[in-house]
């Protein structure tokens, strides 16, 4: 394990457990973007790259916790996903550890949005479901680049293997940034995205990923984040 210690690894691993009741997703469903966009521009990573083991089994449970969140909240059981959004805040707030300066404001004001929201919740103060809705569907797309930028940068010195897990991750928030924003993607990307389940699958189990292809799906997970930035906007 690198860069960061047993204590604090298992402080997270807790914090990331599933809510009472059992309800894991992973986000998706029918959902599809239409339209087209130019693919985005090359940029700085917007990261500090950490080389981590522990958090390989934990990479979708940010995702699971918002989906959760959207879940119980139409089920009127807001104490729940209140908890579920606090757990994926927490997910921002690590992110916001790894990153550089001119994206941790951005992954820290997300965190301080649901954590306000978290609270709304609990004392019963939301009124609505939008206000959730913008809340999640900014936090998965904050989420979503940083795990991008990862996986941008892993390519670069040919760690396919991470690589694959950090897009995996990332096609997970953009189809709950997607649901919680009433957006869709369109059939190409639904099945790109499948395509990047199953090397985030693979890699997790040791497989070899295609490396061309993953260039590929680097390049189509980074043209959705900007449609759903753009549509949050």
């Amino acid at each position: 394990m690198k860069g960061i210690t047993l204590a604090l690894a298992g402080l997270l691993a807790s914090s990331m457990a599933l809510a009472a009741g059992g309800v894991t997703t992973t986000g998706g469903g029918n959902t599809k973007i239409t339209g087209t966009a130019a693919a985005t521009s090359a940029k700085e990573p917007d990261y500090v790259v950490v080389d981590e083991d522990w958090w390989v089994p934990l990479r979708m449970d940010a995702v699971d916790s918002v989906a959760n969140a959207r879940y119980f909240y139409r089920r009127d059981n807001e104490r729940a996903a209140a908890d579920e959004v606090r757990k994926a805040a927490s997910w921002l707030d690590y992110a916001a550890d790894h990153a550089l300066p001119e994206t941790r404001q951005s992954l820290l004001s997300s965190r301080t949005d649901l954590l306000t929201l978290a609270d709304d919740l609990d004392t019963g103060k939301l009124a609505g479901g939008a206000r959730l809705d913008t809340a999640l569907a900014e936090a998965s797309g904050q989420l979503a680049r940083w795990h991008y930028y990862r996986a941008k940068e892993e390519f670069g010195r040919n760690d396919a293997a991470n690589a694959a897990l950090d897009l995996q991750a990332a096609a997970g928030h953009l189809e709950n940034a997607a649901t919680s924003a009433h957006l869709q993607y369109g059939p190409d990307t639904v099945s790109v995205f499948e395509d990047i389940y199953r090397d985030g699958t693979m890699s997790s189990r040791g497989k070899t990923i295609d490396n061309d292809l993953l260039g590929k799906h680097l390049d189509v997970i980074a043209n959705a984040i900007e449609i759903v930035a753009h549509a949050l906007s």
